[in-house]
């Protein structure tokens, strides 16, 4: 039976992240459409209720988009949500090459700028909820390597020093297939135990990540080294810790701190139905009004 949902989701596996409670758009996991010509799904009826199909960079392989192109009239989207690796250009790049793909988008405002893509804002589920958990930590990081793990000892050092209770789960693989990796549902039981989210960004990313999320969303003290994140409407000091700016001696009482409640619409700016309209629309104000501050852009500083 159609359901009324337009826009299908293509991920590495449709289990990730929050992604089992997303209510508005169907998920798929990619591998599934490379199948198709041999699966028993009637792939031209079920891909031609959507009107947007949206390939999230992560386990894409443009082989994805040629087997459904000719399935389809839905508009086909290649949307990074991870930092533009060396990887993530080429495979642009490589999927640039061919006709399948109708835009391309990128979470972060600068590669967009940078790279010469659309933007659309990163997105998550406000269905999602924090299991009910005592506080058990100061700080929580769970994060792969990916060039991350000596400056997450370097700061731990200091976390020691100020006598801060942590929980570290750093695994130094990549992907949700490598040994240990820690399913989302568990993952969130570990951030519900903390008071705060320590986020490490990888060399040159700047965009707001899962973590900056997650802390707005369930109302968690962020800790990161991301500059840039004082550009955006969330950010509140109250909230946000920013490494390299804050004072570490301050560190505590922010943690102890109450979180300030941020405005319900910015919430909603980040929410599944939001992100799927702004891939209709050419609005580029809408970005600058709901999710930053046209400062952003500055190279002049952080």
């Amino acid at each position: 039976m159609m359901n009324d949902r337009t826009t299908l989701l293509v991920a590495k596996d449709e289990h990730l992240y929050f992604f089992d409670t997303l209510s508005d758009i169907d998920v798929i996991a990619g591998h599934r459409l490379l199948r198709a010509p041999w699966d028993k799904i009637n792939w031209e009826e079920k891909l031609s209720q959507y009107s947007l199909i949206v390939f999230l960079d992560y386990g894409f392989e443009p082989k994805m988009a040629e087997v459904i192109r000719p399935l389809t009239q839905a508009k086909l989207v290649l949307f990074f949500w991870n930092h533009m690796t060396k990887e993530k250009i080429q495979l642009l790049y490589k999927t640039q090459a061919e006709p399948y793909i109708d835009a391309y988008y990128t979470f972060d405002p600068l590669e967009a700028q940078e790279f010469h893509l659309n933007h659309n804002s990163t997105f998550y589920s406000r269905q999602m909820m924090l299991p009910d958990q005592q506080i058990k930590h100061d700080i929580f990081f769970g994060a792969s390597d990916n060039g991350r793990k000596e400056m997450a000892q370097s700061i731990l050092m200091i976390f020691n020093y100020l006598k801060l209770d942590t929980n570290y789960f750093i695994l130094n693989g990549r992907g949700n297939t490598q040994k240990g990796y820690l399913p989302y549902k568990d993952y969130l039981k570990m951030v519900a135990e903390s008071k705060g989210i320590l986020e490490i960004m990888r060399p040159g990313q700047t965009g707001i990540t899962l973590r900056s999320l997650e802390s707005l969303f369930f109302k968690k003290k962020l800790i990161t080294t991301n500059k840039k994140i004082r550009h955006y409407h969330f950010y509140n000091p109250e909230n946000i810790f920013i490494i390299g700016e804050a004072d570490f001696a301050k560190l505590l009482d922010f943690l102890d701190s109450p979180y300030e409640d941020t405005m319900d619409d910015l919430l909603e700016f980040y929410s599944e139905d939001q992100w799927t309209q702004r891939f209709y629309s050419e609005d580029t104000e809408s970005f600058e009004s709901s999710e930053y501050r046209p400062q952003i852009f500055n190279y002049n500083y952080a």
